[in-house]
Parts: C-alpha cells; sequence; structure tokens
C-alpha cells in the first residue's frame, strides 16, 4: 500500500522517465549508425532487457495508480464526514457550482452573494458530500436556518469541543504535506505509554484503523502508529 500520494507521483514520474530511455534505446538499436558501431566490436546495448522494461512498466504504472486511488477514497471518505470545514472544501464548493450551476437553488437569482448550505447539518450526522449540499444567496440560505444570521459564508462552524482525532488527523496531514517531525506520545498494546518522534510520510490504513507511517527517531527505522492511540501530538520541526 502506498504512503502518500505524492511518493504515488514520484514513483509513476519515475517510470514513465525510464520507459522514455527505454524507447529512445530501441529506437537507437534500429539505426544504421548503431549497426555500424556494433559492426566494429563495440559492446551494444541490451535490447532484451529495454524491451522487457517496456513490457513491465505500464503494469507497474497501472499497479500504483490503483493504489493511489485508494488512497484518494480513503481520504475522500474521511472528508466526507470531517467534523468542521474538510481540507478540500474550496474543490468541493467548485463541484458544486459545476454540478448546479452559479446560481441560487432557491430564487435562481445570479448576481448575488451565495453560500454554500448543509441540508442536513453536519451536527446532526449530515455530510459534507456534493448531495447534501445547497448552493443558496445569503436571503435563501438564512431562512434555510430560520433567519438567523449566516455571514459565516456558508462555511461550516464546528462545535467548541473538537474530537481530538480530528484535531489529531489535521495535524499530521499537514506535518506530512510540509515534511515536518511530530512529536507524541503513544499508548502500546500492554498500556503503558511512549514518547516518540518521528517524520511523517503519509496515512495508512492497517485494518480498521488510520495510521500514520513515518521515520520514528527512537527505533531508528520506519514505523506505523494507529492515531486513535497517538496523544499530545505536535510539530517540533
Amino acid at each position: 500500500m502506498l504512503w502518500s500520494l505524492s511518493e504515488a507521483s514520484r514513483q509513476i514520474a519515475a517510470l514513465s522517465a525510464e520507459k522514455r530511455e527505454a524507447e529512445a534505446k530501441i529506437a537507437e538499436i534500429s539505426t544504421f549508425k548503431y549497426k555500424l558501431k556494433v559492426l566494429w566490436g563495440w559492446g551494444g546495448l541490451d535490447e532484451s532487457f529495454y524491451r522487457g522494461r517496456l513490457n513491465d512498466i505500464p503494469w507497474q504504472i497501472k499497479v500504483l495508480n490503483r493504489e493511489a486511488q485508494s488512497f484518494r477514497d480513503l481520504i475522500e471518505y474521511l472528508y466526507d464526514y470531517w467534523p468542521e470545514t474538510p481540507p478540500d472544501w474550496e474543490d468541493r464548493k467548485r463541484l458544486l457550482v459545476d454540478q448546479l450551476g452559479n446560481f441560487c437553488q432557491k430564487c435562481m437569482k445570479v448576481n448575488v452573494e451565495k453560500h454554500v448550505h448543509h441540508t442536513v447539518p453536519v451536527s446532526r450526522g449530515g455530510s459534507h458530500r456534493l448531495d447534501n449540499l445547497e448552493y443558496l444567496c445569503v436571503r435563501c440560505h438564512s431562512q434555510a436556518h430560520g433567519g438567523r444570521d449566516v455571514s459565516t459564508g456558508g462555511k461550516y462552524i464546528p462545535p467548541v469541543n473538537r474530537p481530538a482525532f480530528s484535531d489529531r488527523l489535521e495535524l499530521i496531514t499537514y506535518a506530512v504535506s510540509e515534511s515536518l517531525v511530530i512529536a507524541f506520545s503513544y499508548s502500546k498494546r500492554d498500556g503503558t505509554r511512549s514518547k516518540r518522534s518521528i517524520k511523517p510520510t503519509g496515512l495508512k490504513q492497517v485494518g480498521y484503523s488510520l495510521c500514520v507511517e513515518g521515520y520514528c527517531y527512537l527505533r531508528r527505522a520506519d514505523r506505523v502508529f494507529a492515531i486513535k492511540r497517538m496523544e499530545r501530538v505536535k510539530i517540533v520541526e
């Protein structure tokens, strides 16, 4: 399983470059100039190797794309039920406008300020999925909320007591994207706790647990940690 989408992109780019090189080598092998070099005793290129790579690389890229899509699906599911404004909120707003049109879905007005409205509030089990979102003008949005002020622009404001898991996941995701080191207290299976510092490289699903993978400075090796068992997570550098 891939540990991050950026790693998938890096591997796919490397394979694509290798494929182009193999194609160039095979093209070179077919030239008259190359055949003359071989005739005059130059060692030549291993054509079977490059043709083998041309056969293997498309399959490797397909596997990477499939794993990357599985990772995207996991992240999208998490963001669907994020307890506050999800990190991909702006992308969802753009998709909503593309799907519904740039006008109020109630009064059909176009040239007015518009907000995104959750049909079923997140606090009542609603999601951030497009099928639970509406594009409304300020007036219609206010009416949908019983006439209260909706000047936040449709941005979902979470309850005061945010789940600790959400805080941890948001901080870890940021640390991965910025290549930062995090420190935390970790609850081991025997009930004891240990202090760890890691450089996270990405998220990983292990069974039913969402985990973070990274280089552990205590063990001096790559390790996987269940996010639900991490406490007092902070960025240290």
